[in-house]
């Protein structure tokens, strides 16, 4: 399996993650977390990123071709489609499930996709889909 998530949604939560939840280096678990204030701008950061996270990216699009058996699952569809997600998962591996149990574990889902579009300025996600050109249309996903 192999499970892949839109590059600028992960681009733009990992900076909200580091901007308001991991703990600076030598922050103790029970201090209180301060924003980083000393970040760059969003759009600065998500393009810096975007390009170390590229060569990452690359390896997965060769492994989907290289590899025919790979079930590529995207996160919009899991949180979608959370119990056909789970049934497909639990067919193809041949897992024993309850129905119940899917059912609950898909209620507990609430994350929404294309946080890139509320979150970032159109040039930004212009120069992302420059730079994932190939992998979002690899991937299936919009520009």
């Amino acid at each position: 399996f192999l499970v892949v998530r839109d590059p600028r949604d992960i681009l733009t939560s990992f900076y909200f993650s580091a901007r308001f939840s991991h703990r600076k280096p030598g922050q103790g678990a029970d201090e209180e977390r301060e924003e980083a204030t000393d970040m760059p701008p969003i759009e600065e950061y998500v393009l810096k990123q975007g390009r170390k996270m590229l060569p990452r990216w690359q390896a997965y699009a060769d492994m989907i071709r290289k590899d025919p058996e790979l079930r590529l699952f995207k996160y919009e569809f899991i949180i979608d489609n959370f119990e056909e997600w789970m049934n497909q998962v639990i067919d193809h591996t041949g897992l024993p499930a309850k129905p119940a149990m899917v059912q609950a574990l898909a209620q507990a889902h609430v994350i929404r996709p294309g946080d890139h579009k509320r979150k970032l300025e159109q040039s930004t996600i212009d120069e992302l889909n420059e730079l994932y050109g190939d992998i979002i249309e690899l991937f299936g996903y919009e520009k």
